[in-house]
């Protein structure tokens, strides 16, 4: 049996300020997830071009992973 578990994608600039919090509807089980980012900050505007972070955080009550990365944003 394999654990549900908790999705979070946290978006930085590259000064480390949050961006944005990105969550899927509903918990996740194994397999691929494919969460979309429209370029946004939590308060609806266009983030400037460039280069932002992303800190994908995975868990259940158990275990907890996190992968961190580059996401370029263009328009």
């Amino acid at each position: 049996i394999l654990n549900q578990a908790d999705v979070t994608v946290h978006i930085h600039d590259l000064s480390g300020r949050p961006v944005r919090e990105l969550r899927p509807d509903q918990q996740q089980s194994a397999g691929h997830l494919r969460l979309s980012w429209d370029g946004r900050d939590g308060t609806g505007n266009l983030v400037p071009p460039g280069i932002s972070l992303y800190r994908l955080t995975m868990g259940t009550d158990q275990t907890k992973q996190e992968r961190t990365g580059t996401v370029a944003v263009a328009y």
